[in-house]
């Protein structure tokens, strides 16, 4: 019996380095799994327990923000509220497009963001931002939110243009 250990004693390490690896890579993506979990918690949780953003979302779902340019620039505190909103959105985008976290765990927040960016105001908004930000030559704040509502469809077809019949009626470009 030691003899055949000690001549097959390389295989056997073998057998035993890939167990132990194989053990490893579960823990590894087990690892994973927690930290992508824990990323949709922390936005999650930012959504749900911020007041002004839960505050803010509430009111853009029930169809109770209105943008225009005076109203909405002449106020800086709901120019404030709805950016960090629309930051939280953006960054759950963001972890989706880089594989941070899964389709999984970006479905917990799929409802919230369409039915945000289903809002024709947010939409005017983040026309405007678009076309302002490549207006100046800067990446739009919001471009990982853009990218996806354009991905599902959610914006008109031709949202990148500046000629949008939809948002040129509004004539909300000024620059």
């Amino acid at each position: 019996m030691f003899e055949w250990i000690a001549c097959h004693r390389e295989v056997i390490t073998l057998l035993l380095t890939v167990v132990g690896g194989g053990f490893v890579f579960c823990q590894w993506r087990k690892q994973i799994r927690i930290r992508q979990t824990e990323f949709a918690y922390q936005i999650m949780k930012e959504l749900r327990s911020c007041e002004e953003i839960a505050e803010t979302s509430s009111r853009i779902e029930h169809g109770q923000f209105y943008y225009t340019m005076e109203k909405f620039y002449g106020n800086r505190d709901l120019e404030r509220k709805v950016d960090e909103f629309l930051s939280v959105l953006n960054y759950a985008c963001y972890l989706l497009s880089n594989k941070t976290i899964g389709k999984r765990d970006f479905s917990i927040f799929r409802y919230k963001i369409v039915w945000t960016l289903k809002n024709d105001d947010i939409q005017a908004y983040l026309w405007n931002l678009h076309h302002w930000a490549e207006f100046n030559k800067t990446p739009c704040s919001f471009q990982f939110l853009i990218d996806w509502g354009l991905h599902e469809k959610l914006f008109p077809a031709d949202f990148l243009s500046k000629q949008c019949a939809h948002f040129q009626k509004s004539k909300l470009l000024d620059f």
